[in-house]
């Protein structure tokens, strides 16, 4: 895959799945100069049209090692000085391990590669929670979620149950922070 493909099939996937909350997705968008002064051209532009919020994606492929590495933190640093909402979009197994580590410690960099359905999935996750955060698309950051229930909470008890995404219990804990179940001692047999 080109970069202009993988653009190409981040747009198709922001169109397909949330063209029916009112956005616009442009491809090539000359914004501004970059922070060496060239003339700046954004791979995406996404509108929200009734908010007219926008967010800029700037999308990086690399399925190979090459010199994608030398420009993701020049990418990184150019996107935080435009102004506005803003977000790397990346994908490949191609990145260095470091690139790789600044990719996913970077507030403004999205892991995404969707798949044939063009549905959100856990590989478009991180994308996803960028447009909640930009366009107040709360509902894809929660989904499969209920709402929490003070009705079935019993203050009285103090353990604590952290629920996995199918709602099973697997982990308690008491107000010391330790798992009750576990005794901490070795049976001696």
């Amino acid at each position: 895959m080109t970069g202009a493909q993988y653009a190409n099939s981040i747009a198709s996937y922001l169109s397909t799945s949330f063209g029916h909350r009112g956005i616009t997705i442009y491809r090539e968008v000359p914004l501004g100069k970059t922070i060496i002064g060239k003339n700046r051209r954004i791979d995406i532009l996404v509108i929200e049209e009734s908010t007219r919020v926008a967010l800029a994606l700037e999308c990086k492929y690399q399925d190979s090692a090459g010199t994608a590495d030398e420009k993701i933190p020049y990418a990184l640093q150019d996107l935080t000085q435009l102004g506005m909402p803003v977000c790397l979009v990346y994908a490949g197994e191609g990145f260095s391990e470091g690139i790789r580590h600044m990719l996913a410690a970077s507030p403004i960099a999205a892991q995404c590669l969707p798949d044939a359905s063009l549905a959100p999935t856990e590989a478009t996750r991180e994308l996803d929670a960028a447009l909640a955060m930009t366009f107040k698309w709360w509902d894809l950051v929660v989904r499969g979620r209920a709402p929490f229930d003070p009705r079935v909470f019993d203050a009285s008890r103090r353990d604590h149950r952290v629920f996995d995404a199918s709602g099973r219990d697997h982990r308690v804990f008491d107000a010391s922070g330790r798992d009750p179940r576990a005794s901490g001692q070795k049976k001696r047999g």
